[in-house]
């Protein structure tokens, strides 16, 4: 098994172009219609991947094979082994917007503790926002990076 290289938003995309392709097997006979649909959505996976080797990029293009539920799913489940982790966060019991996906959620504060890069004892920053509690619920939600991008760009100065 090769190292994780999925992040969260990506598997969402793949997820959503998984479904896409599904429904157009579903509702549409013409082959010419499903051949653009599979190479729409094989498009848009790739694209969300900056930087892919010849292997992940051949294991992502799988999905322009499939034609049953049962192979996609398979194919997603298979994908799972391969995605990052992500970081624990503290419950608050608090229902609002997540900073990360932007869902209505029930939420937590995750807060970050940095130091300069010449320590000093008195001298650190905490930089915090609120992100859903449910961490599975906000990876799934997770289409966009760009709120997320720009926490961690804060948290590194």
């Amino acid at each position: 098994m090769s190292k994780p290289f999925i992040k969260n938003h990506q598997y969402n995309v793949i997820k959503k172009q998984t479904e896409f392709i599904q429904n157009t097997l579903r509702n549409v006979a013409d082959r010419s219609v499903l051949s653009t649909v599979r190479y729409s959505a094989l498009t848009n996976i790739v694209e969300a991947f900056p930087d892919l080797t010849e292997d992940q990029q051949q294991m992502l293009e799988q999905i322009s094979a499939f034609e049953t539920a049962y192979d996609f799913q398979r194919y997603l489940g298979e994908l799972e082994s391969y995605l990052e982790s992500y970081p624990p966060i503290t419950p608050i019991n608090k229902k609002g917007y997540c900073l990360f996906c932007n869902r209505h959620h029930e939420l937590a504060f995750f807060l970050v503790k940095t130091k300069p890069a010449i320590p000093s004892p008195d001298n650190y920053a905490a930089i915090g926002q609120y992100v859903c509690m449910d961490n599975q619920v906000c990876n799934q939600s997770i289409t966009v990076t760009g709120s997320l991008e720009k926490f961690i760009l804060s948290v590194r100065k």
